[in-house]
């Protein structure tokens, strides 16, 4: 017997299907499927059931024999990291995040972890929409909606508030709100989801905790609240968008905080991983990620 083998069967269990751990792996479905076999012929018991469609759920001794194995694979996987260097990683990364996320957050130093780890080559997808690793052939993603397939890990990197913005030549043309009230006659850009258009804002007072409902009649609508930054950027319209991607176009005088005591709503970015085991390619690039996310909030 192979000990392999028993690692294999322990990421087939964690990907869910032959077909997406022969993606992950670069190892033929028949290969796998062999290999699978030799590991219960040797045990001289079944591991998996399977049915005519390429599908298979665990026997009762396959549930037992993962359980056994699936947290020795990982130290085992950990504990020969830790005698790696940066250029023994090697391979690819695919990763899904929304495009604005991906311009503020990575793209000013993505080139450190390329410098650091010189052999992986990364695959970003934009996405600003619902993700699934396993039908998009994704390793990960960062997402603002959580997956509507809630097989995958789940964590919450960042919560940030929400604030209205515009640039300096809206408010020289049109002045800056100085009360809620005032809103309703400025070019706000709405929100829309699941086709519902949203004409009102809640806005959340720092200073009183109370929160307030103001109404308004937005002209532009995008199912997408991180793309408004856009309009906000090119003079005719004030935006609702969340303060962690806006901050270094405000440090560098682009865009001015409208009503600054006020709040309106919140973002939450999520990391989506699969289950189970998690390579070193995986465990690099989030660090980074966290640590890049830990500057830019303190």
């Amino acid at each position: 017997m192979h000990y392999d083998d028993i690692f294999l069967f322990v990421q087939l269990i964690e990907k869910g299907s032959f077909s997406s751990l022969s993606r992950h792996t670069g190892i033929t479905q028949s290969t796998i499927s062999r290999r699978v076999q030799n590991l219960e012929e040797y045990l001289g018991q079944k591991l998996l059931k399977r049915n005519t469609r390429g599908l298979f759920e665990l026997s009762d001794t396959g549930v037992v024999f993962y359980s056994k194995f699936k947290n020795l694979a990982t130290e085992i996987t950990s504990y020969v990291d830790e005698f790696k260097t940066p250029n023994d990683y090697s391979g690819v990364l695919r990763i899904a995040l929304p495009r604005v996320l991906f311009s503020a957050l990575l793209v000013p130093v993505i080139h450190q972890f390329q410098e650091q780890y010189p052999n992986i080559q990364l695959v970003f997808t934009y996405s600003g929409s619902d993700v699934d690793l396993l039908l998009d052939n994704l390793d990960l993603a960062i997402v603002i909606k959580l997956p509507k397939n809630q097989n995958y890990k789940q964590r919450l990197l960042i919560t940030s508030n929400n604030y209205l913005y515009a640039n300096q030549k809206y408010i020289d043309k049109y002045g800056a709100p100085l009360e809620l009230t005032a809103l309703d006659s400025h070019n706000i850009v709405g929100e829309s989801f699941n086709n519902q258009v949203y004409d009102k804002l809640v806005a959340l007072d720092s200073q009183t905790g109370e929160y307030t409902e103001v109404k308004y009649l937005p002209k532009i609508i995008t199912n997408n609240a991180l793309f408004n930054l856009d309009f906000a950027l090119n003079d005719g319209y004030i935006v609702n968008a969340t303060e962690f991607l806006v901050q270094k176009e405000v440090l560098a005088g682009n865009l001015v905080k409208l009503l600054p005591t006020y709040s309106f709503g919140e973002t939450k970015f999520y990391l989506i991983l699969h289950n189970g085991l998690r390579n070193k390619l995986e465990t690099v690039f989030v660090e980074f990620v966290i640590k890049i996310l830990e500057n830019n909030i303190g």
